[in-house]
C-alpha cells in the first residue's frame, strides 16, 4: 500500500469517525433530560416553633410571590415541635385571599430537611443539636396570630429580597 492509500484510508476514517460523533452527540440531544435538562429549582425551607401558622403562612406568600414573578422555586415548612397554634380568625381571613396554610400539612423538622434545603428561613430558633446552612434569620417577626396586620408586609418584603437573590443567582 502506498503512503497516499494510506493517508485517504486514514482521513476516510477519521471522516466517518467525525460522522458517528456527531450522529451520537445528535440523538442524545433528541433524549428528555440530557441536553435541554434544566437547572434545579432552588428548595427554601420555612421552620418556625409549631409549624401552623408563622412558617405555612410565609410558605405560601413565598410560593405565590414567586409563582407571580415566574421564579422557580419548590418551598416547603417545617415546625420543630408541631402542633397546630393557627387563630381561626386568621385562618378566616387568609382563606379570603386564597391563602391555606395546611395545605401541606404539618411535618417535624428533620436533618434531612435542613440538608435538602438550599436556602433555610427561621422563624424561631433552631435547637442546639440541628445545625443549618445558607441561613435566613427571620425571628424578629412577631406573631402572626396576633398582629398580622404588622408583620405581613413585613414578611413580604423579607420574600422579595430573598426571590431578588434567588433570581440573582448563577443557573
Amino acid at each position: 500500500m502506498s503512503s497516499e492509500q494510506t493517508i485517504c484510508m486514514f482521513r476516510t476514517f477519521q471522516t466517518r469517525r467525525t460522522i458517528l460523533a456527531a450522529m451520537l452527540l445528535t440523538q442524545l440531544a433528541a433524549l428528555p433530560g440530557i441536553a435541554h435538562a434544566k437547572p434545579r429549582a432552588p428548595r427554601v425551607l420555612f421552620i418556625c416553633q409549631f409549624g401552623s401558622v408563622k412558617s405555612a403562612i410565609s410558605r405560601e406568600l413565598f410560593r405565590r410571590r414567586a409563582a407571580e414573578r415566574g421564579i422557580a422555586v419548590t418551598a416547603f415548612s417545617r415546625g420543630i415541635h408541631p402542633e397546630s397554634h393557627l387563630d381561626p380568625h386568621l385562618r378566616e381571613r387568609l382563606a379570603g385571599q386564597g391563602i391555606d396554610p395546611a395545605r401541606d400539612g404539618q411535618h417535624q423538622l428533620s436533618r434531612r430537611d435542613l440538608h435538602r434545603a438550599d436556602y433555610t428561613v427561621l422563624l424561631d430558633r433552631l435547637p442546639p443539636a440541628l445545625r443549618g446552612h445558607n441561613l435566613r434569620d427571620w425571628t424578629d417577626l412577631g406573631s402572626f396570630n396576633q398582629s398580622y396586620d404588622t408583620e405581613e408586609p413585613r414578611v413580604k418584603a423579607r420574600i422579595d429580597q430573598l426571590l431578588d437573590e434567588i433570581a440573582a443567582r448563577p443557573r
